[in-house]
């Protein structure tokens, strides 16, 4: 009877062994799963993909803002970076550089100079969006710019907001010469 027992609770053994060897599988599936959709939404995934489809033709109405408002220069959105530890940044880096192709650190350009690279960075931004924006609003925006500086950023304002209206205040009067429609 001892011996017919313990036969019995090594069924029950062999049985509960084999239940939890296939919910293991499937608690591995599961496993697998979730790191699918963790590595999906990591940086390297699916982000990534978005911004490496996105930034290059960001840069290229950056290149074409950067032609019309700061001569001399261009201004480049790169992509995250390796890091020192060998880690990736999801970041996005602005390079700022010269004509010759030599970065410039951007704490060195002029006052006008960042002001026009932050212009010239919405003003792509905004267009890349690819939807219609039908009202700006600006404040100040060609303060700290020389004249040129303010001719060109009106023109930039008004082809992106043709289809629309930008509000635009500012203390300098001679900015209100360069709008046709005060």
């Amino acid at each position: 009877e001892l011996v017919q027992e313990k036969v019995q609770d090594l069924a029950l053994v062999k049985q509960r062994l084999r239940e939890l060897k296939q919910n293991g599988s499937i608690m591995q599936e599961y496993h697998n799963a979730f790191d699918f959709w963790v590595a999906g939404f990591s940086p390297s995934g699916i982000p990534s993909i978005i911004m490496d489809g996105a930034i290059p033709r960001i840069n290229q109405s950056l290149k074409e803002y950067c032609e019309k408002l700061i001569p001399g220069r261009f201004v480049m959105l790169s992509p995250g970076r390796t890091l020192s530890d060998g880690r990736t940044s999801d970041e996005i880096a602005m390079l700022v550089l010269d004509e010759n192709g030599a970065e410039i650190p951007f704490q060195f350009c002029s006052g006008g100079e960042k002001k026009r690279i932050r212009l010239a960075t919405r003003f792509s931004l905004l267009e890349s969006a690819g939807c219609p924006i039908y009202l700006g609003l600006f404040n100040e925006v060609t303060h700290e710019l020389d004249h040129s500086g303010k001719q060109s950023t009106v023109s930039e304002i008004m082809r992106l907001f043709g289809h629309g209206s930008a509000l635009v205040t500012s203390n300098d009067d001679s900015v209100k010469d360069l709008f046709s429609n005060v």
